[in-house]
């Protein structure tokens, strides 16, 4: 749902605010369930599966 309304919104997949979100968004996800910190790997990977990505791609910043 969040893809369809970014791309109604003319975002473009790959745009700063959305990665920015999305990896918030897994922060906050393990913060709530009681994480208080988490390695960079279990992050990317996170971040990645989310977008729809390689986690390889995490590293470069999906671009």
């Amino acid at each position: 749902m969040a893809d369809q309304l970014a791309e109604s919104l003319e975002y473009d997949r790959d745009n700063k605010e959305r990665v920015k979100a999305g990896v918030l968004y897994v922060l906050r996800h393990n913060l709530n369930n009681g994480h208080t910190c988490l390695p960079a790997d279990k992050l990317c990977a996170a971040a990645a599966k989310l977008f729809g990505r390689a986690a390889g791609e995490c590293a470069g910043g999906f671009t």
